[in-house]
């Protein structure tokens, strides 16, 4: 089991090249390179898609190669949906279908692409599979995620497309084809559990089971998706080891953390260093358990 970080974490300082490079030197195994532009999940990140973005595909794996530093994971832009904008939908189908080209390009096994929030399973399912045929041409899994809504006067989360691990499955089961699995977020996971307590990220995972092929791993407060440093906060992640050891996970763990607003780069390197620290204890208590 691998332990990587996203290269969004770096992009508002740096190139893709140059968070691989710092993700590379801060001891992570592997890399999750962020397709969306750092600070608007909408649009793509104009570092790839601002000109030739075949050719830049093919020089970030070149520079991973030479590095050493596997890129197994990726993130779209997102929403993939804005109702009543046909513009806007338009144009999201056309930068995933960029974006599982780069994911091809670049050796991607797992694109995250969430579902559309307010979607139910078939409406979802519907969507997956236009992207299905290009998925498959360029060898990339579609992982979707599990997410949230909110509820604005009572402040905490509410179910949406996934949120739940029997709803997650049923997205998943409804497509039933190998080349869309799960992506499990673990913090999300955690902020539902206040909405049904049956919906933990260990249950999460346990109903899953072997349909995961990817995690989103942070923690927070068990309201906020606050993306913090692991084992920091109130997620159970002894039950999570354990769910993970009882599937016989074989995959890698992505930290998602957010960064910290106006922070130095330097104030982030270090930030990241704790990361690898409690990434490594996390693998250490799944082997354990």
């Amino acid at each position: 089991m691998r332990l990587g970080m996203m290269t969004e974490t770096f992009k508002r300082y740096v190139s893709q090249e140059e968070s691989l490079r710092l993700i590379k030197e801060l001891g992570f195994d592997v890399a999750d390179i962020t397709l969306f532009k750092t600070g608007d999940y909408t649009k793509p990140d104009p570092d790839i898609f601002d000109g030739d973005y075949i050719l830049r595909a093919k020089q970030i794996k070149k520079y991973a190669d030479e590095i050493g530093l596997p890129i197994i994971q990726s993130h779209a832009p997102f929403p993939v949906h804005i109702e009543g904008n046909e513009e806007y939908n338009k144009y999201i189908m056309d930068i995933l279908s960029k974006c599982i080209e780069v994911c091809g390009i670049l050796g991607v096994k797992n694109l995250v692409i969430h579902p559309w929030n307010n979607w139910n399973y078939k409406e979802n399912a519907a969507f997956f599979r236009k992207l299905l045929p290009l998925a498959k041409k360029h060898n990339v899994i579609i992982c979707t995620e599990n997410m949230w809504n909110w509820n604005h006067e009572e402040n905490h989360a509410i179910e949406a497309a996934c949120s739940s691990p029997e709803d997650f499955l049923r997205h998943i089961e409804e497509v039933n084809d190998d080349y869309l699995k799960a992506c499990v977020d673990v913090g999300h996971a955690n902020m539902m559990n206040m909405v049904s307590k049956t919906t933990t990220p260990g249950n999460m995972v346990r109903v899953l089971n072997k349909n995961i092929n990817c995690f989103h791993i942070h923690d927070n407060d068990g309201v906020h998706d606050s993306h913090e440093t692991p084992f920091t906060m109130n997620l159970d992640w002894n039950d999570l080891a354990k769910a993970i050891k009882e599937i016989n996970y074989q995959g890698d763990l992505i930290i998602e953390i957010c960064g910290i607003k106006n922070a130095t780069l330097e104030e982030t390197l270090k930030r990241n260093k704790l990361q690898v620290e409690a990434g490594h204890k996390l693998i250490n208590l799944i082997k354990n358990s």
